[in-house]
């Protein structure tokens, strides 16, 4: 079973390649090549709802952690902040 920061990195990996699908369908399609446009139209789609499914289990996950007595145990806040949080420029 994965955790909501897992869910999380997954959610984001389906969108870049739901984005990268639809580009190449883009690029597909301006050369008439329509089968193979569908095809990644096809892939995105399912590349979106994927992302879409770890997106709402990494949302489920982190609204379950923020009902603790004392806040969400220090370990998962920094691998929220690790995996959600803003990235210093021109670092990962």
């Amino acid at each position: 079973m994965a955790s909501g920061v897992e869910h999380y990195r997954k959610a984001e990996e389906y969108a870049e390649q739901a984005a990268k699908h639809i580009s190449d369908a883009d690029e597909w399609g301006s050369h008439g090549r329509t089968v193979e446009e569908g095809a990644r139209r096809e892939w995105a789609k399912e590349a979106r709802d994927m992302g879409v499914l770890h997106a709402t289990l990494a949302l489920a996950a982190a609204t379950g952690l923020k009902d603790y007595p004392d806040g969400m145990p220090l370990e998962d806040v920094r691998a929220w902040r690790d995996v959600a949080g803003v990235k210093p420029e021109g670092g990962a």
